[in-house]
């Protein structure tokens, strides 16, 4: 093999039909595809074709008529999750298929972008299962999420802010708090180290810290009702003040985390939270707790600079009329 092929672009084997009739160049992979497709399923794509292009130059250096050669600015991950799910049609089903979350990322990217709107309301499907404006929903999402997709490690919790990025520009915006949810559990120098973050824009750094803070600060102040326990008719002080001590820290130490475990499974949860109370502190616990998840679900869109839980589920059941 001559140095000219093996440090140039490559192409794409799954992606290469000989009888199509355009290139396309991302990064340093060729896809060989055809542009009738193409124009079918994307007006973006349609108009560029009505732009002269130059004709494909193979990797013996000659000249190719019968294609068109295009260099897009994606990155060539993106485009060979987007054309994969384009051109094959078994690559990326609905739900209840669980693709993995960067295949999720690359083709809201590009679904949006490009405006191929069978794509993009597939992919905002499975998204919408992820990440439902419904707290019983939630519940249930979670649990898929910490299992299905082992959203527990800070790498993938990561690959949610470019969720919340998307799902403004691809108006999509009742997943931004179920994504927020995870990511704010991330630390923040862990957060200012990782690539994801550095390549966000300013205006989506500074909403997402101020959001954060405010979220973190509703967290402390929806637990007021730690300092009523051990109750005036407490049976057992000694422990129960006990118990509110460790409360006081699981609260301040774990923050949204914990909020986030009593949400997606508050029974095994609240049973290892809730032992060494007397049954009249129980009681003021679990109506205390009960009461700031509710509080903090309720406000939540406010606290992220949205509108209400009402506004977004009449946006999401419209874009699911479109």
């Amino acid at each position: 093999m001559s140095t000219l092929e093996t440090s140039g672009p490559q192409r794409v084997p799954e992606l290469w039909f000989e009888d199509a009739n355009v290139i396309f160049q991302a990064g340093q992979k060729l896809f060989r595809v055809h542009r009738s497709i193409l124009s079918a399923r994307s007006p973006i794509f349609n108009d560029m074709f009505s732009v002269p292009q130059p004709a494909a130059e193979t990797q013996s250096g000659t000249i190719n008529n019968d294609c068109e050669c295009i260099h897009l600015p994606d990155s060539e991950v993106d485009v060979y999750y987007f054309f994969l799910a384009i051109f094959d049609a078994s690559f990326f089903e609905g739900p209840p298929s669980t693709p993995f979350l960067g295949i999720l990322i690359s083709i809201l990217r590009l679904s949006t972008k490009y405006e191929v709107a069978f794509l993009k309301r597939r992919a905002v499907s499975h998204l919408n299962a992820l990440f439902p404006p419904d707290r019983h929903a939630m519940q249930a999402s979670l649990k898929t999420l910490f299992i299905k997709f082992g959203i527990q490690d800070n790498k993938t919790k990561l690959m949610l802010l470019e969720i919340m990025a998307l799902a403004t520009a691809a108006e999509t915006r009742w997943l931004i708090p179920g994504a927020f949810f995870i990511t704010a559990q991330i630390p923040l120098p862990t957060l200012f180290r990782h690539a994801s973050w550095k390549k966000m824009t300013k205006t989506f750094q500074e909403r997402f810290l101020i959001s954060r803070e405010a979220y973190m600060d509703e967290w402390h102040t929806s637990g007021a009702w730690i300092a009523s326990i051990p109750t005036g008719s407490c049976t057992t002080p000694k422990c129960c003040r006990t118990k509110q001590r460790f409360w006081v820290k699981q609260t301040l130490e774990a923050g949204p985390i914990f909020f986030t475990k009593l949400l997606a499974d508050d029974g095994p949860v609240w049973k290892d939270y809730s032992t060494d109370f007397c049954e009249e502190c129980l009681w003021k616990s679990k109506s205390g707790v009960i009461a700031a998840v509710n509080n903090i679900w309720d406000g939540y869109p406010r606290l992220l600079g949205l509108p209400s839980w009402d506004v977004l589920m009449k946006e999401k059941a419209a874009f699911e009329r479109s």
